[in-house]
């Protein structure tokens, strides 16, 4: 699988160097979700303006029984002296399985990562450990159950971030990808932002993983989406991370848009055709600006949340009509789904991360 991937790789020119991570326990660690409760209760995890993040689900409670529990998604995050191991996954379908596929992916990185990232100082090297610790992460899933049947599968997206040596005002976010999980770097001074992962395409089928850590085929992993790669990055960016529970619900196809509704003329979307690709990314874009009112990833967070809750409020009532036998045959705009979201500013102040406090989360009545 490793060859596999170098094969995919371009090599990395970078003349660059690290400042080489000092791999000792980590002066923060945080694994999500925790301990899911009955009633809901949905916490967001901020230390200042620095970090914050947050694990939902958009399903409903039907009948006092809460839909597609337990949630799917795992968010860790590991503050070391000099550097950063944060990720997400996405366990592939509902229950046990790819919840604790999910979880699993998150533990094996920053278990990998913290011991063999140590003295790490050059891009090759450490894109190196990254591919080696998706090697990992599948090996540990497969030989980790008696029965290939009761393994999941889970998309996966880890990176470390990095000192550059020389260069107080610069770091490195180093990724390696496979699925669908989403990766943001935003510019604030600047008003722009750009994909984490290298080449990035939004699709139109929402229920297409793009890629599974797992036995997707026999024992093997399904490689689609396999990507890793380096960001360079100024003091004051914002790396943001989340799942397609998220950013599906900014996708003008999910939300009942056509092409027509902006200027284009066609009846669909075709993701095949880079103008449709590039005028959703440009609606992605405009709707996460809008919503990035302050350099507070706490308010970013909470704002996204407010967002997506809101946007999949009227597929949440159809899902409970129709329980309740009052069958609607509309397309309702929005996407229920397990949901994770992280922010993380880039500066000095993210390895001095401690301590996080927990806000509860306002939840609706049809989401409890």
């Amino acid at each position: 699988m490793i060859k596999e991937t170098y094969d995919k790789q371009e090599e990395q020119n970078l003349k660059i160097t690290f400042e080489p991570p000092n791999c000792y326990t980590p002066h923060f660690s945080l694994l999500q979700p925790q301990i899911e409760e009955d009633p809901e209760r949905y916490l967001m995890y901020s230390s200042g303006d620095n970090y914050a993040s947050s694990i939902f689900s958009t399903y409903p409670t039907i009948n006092e029984v809460k839909f597609g529990k337990p949630i799917a998604d795992t968010h860790a995050i590991d503050i070391f002296d000099n550097f950063v191991i944060v990720s997400i996954a996405d366990g592939c379908g509902m229950g046990n399985l790819p919840s604790k596929a999910s979880k699993i992916a998150c533990q094996k990185f920053r278990d990998y990562l913290a011991v063999e990232l140590n003295g790490k100082k050059t891009p090759k090297q450490v894109v190196d450990v990254l591919l080696k610790a998706v090697a990992y992460i599948q090996t540990e899933l497969i030989n980790g159950a008696e029965d290939i049947h009761s393994i999941g599968l889970t998309t996966f997206l880890g990176c470390v971030i990095l000192k550059i040596k020389g260069d107080d005002d610069k770091y490195a976010v180093a990724y390696v990808n496979i699925g669908d999980c989403r990766g943001i770097l935003m510019r604030p001074q600047n008003d722009i932002c750009w994909e984490l992962v290298s080449g990035y395409k939004p699709r139109i089928d929402v229920t297409n993983a793009c890629g599974r850590l797992g036995p997707a085929e026999l024992d093997k992993p399904d490689l689609g989406n396999f990507t890793c790669g380096i960001n360079i990055c100024m003091t004051g960016d914002n790396l943001l991370l989340m799942t397609d529970g998220i950013y599906d619900n900014f996708d003008p196809n999910v939300l009942g848009k056509s092409p027509q509704d902006y200027g284009i003329n066609k009846m669909v979307w075709d993701e095949s055709i880079p103008e449709h690709r590039k005028k959703r990314n440009e609606i992605f874009y405009s709707l996460l600006k809008e919503l990035y009112t302050s350099p507070s990833s706490a308010k970013l967070t909470q704002s996204i949340y407010d967002f997506v809750v809101e946007k999949t409020s009227g597929a949440r009532q159809q899902k409970i009509d129709n329980q309740l036998g009052k069958y609607g045959f509309n397309i309702v705009p929005g996407k229920m789904d397990h949901s994770t979201f992280v922010s993380l500013i880039l500066s000095e102040e993210m390895f001095k991360i401690r301590e996080v406090t927990e806000e509860e989360l306002d939840i609706p009545p049809d989401m409890m």
